[in-house]
């Protein structure tokens, strides 16, 4: 945008039919950044897969509201794991 590097993403496929976007990063100083970007990204990238997966949301509400946007067909079930040391 106006000559600068505003976003960027990069993945792979990981079969014939699914690709998996493993990094999205862009400046949120822009207004809808990530829609135009993501938007952009799998048209270029991802055609002839039937399932893309956006990168991992850590437990980022932000980004797991975002990634509801796209009307996916699931999202994974997250869970924290803890190690019991001891008595604890």
């Amino acid at each position: 945008i106006d000559g600068a590097l505003r976003a960027y993403a990069y993945g792979a496929p990981l079969s014939k039919g699914f690709f998996d976007v493993m990094v999205g990063k862009g400046d949120t100083r822009v207004p809808n950044i990530y829609c135009a970007f993501i938007r952009g990204f799998t048209r270029f990238c991802c055609q002839g897969y039937s399932w893309i997966n956006l990168e991992e949301d850590v437990g980022i509400e932000g980004l797991r509201t975002m990634k509801k946007l796209y009307k996916p067909d699931f999202l994974i079930e997250k869970f924290i794991l803890r190690e019991k040391r001891g008595h604890e």
